[in-house]
């Protein structure tokens, strides 16, 4: 997994395939704090990822402020070497303060039995 500090946060990208299809997501904030792992809504509309009137709804809530967000099952998200098939993440509009396309959380961290490895982070 490749890291980089950002506005004194920790960001990588992560790949995401759904339908046959998959996109690339840059400044993807890395967050042990976040509980679940989520993604900008307008970018997984390119891989046909959209809000079905059957999606489960919820509130979410952080450092940020809350958000309504809704839950979707990807195929496969990939992150360097690590990855998870068949991996439940939530969609939502990321309206922080900053610019970020998603979140890796805990979720995803723990699943992957992630190491982060903080003496390898790239530096702007």
């Amino acid at each position: 997994m490749k890291l980089v500090v950002q506005q004194r946060l920790l960001f990588t990208e992560v790949e995401l395939f759904h339908a046959g299809k998959s996109i690339i997501i840059d400044r993807v904030l890395v967050d042990t704090g976040s509980t679940a792992t989520l993604f900008q809504t307008e970018l997984l509309e390119s891989i046909g990822l959209v809000y079905a009137p059957d999606d489960e709804v919820h509130e979410v809530f952080g450092v940020g402020g809350s958000e309504l967000v809704f839950q979707k099952q990807l195929e496969k998200v990939k992150c360097g070497n690590l990855e998870v098939r068949e991996f439940r993440v939530e969609v939502g509009w990321l309206d922080y303060g900053i610019h970020l396309n998603g979140i890796l959380g805990l979720d995803f961290l723990l699943d992957t039995r992630a190491i982060l490895d903080l003496g390898v982070v790239l530096k702007p």
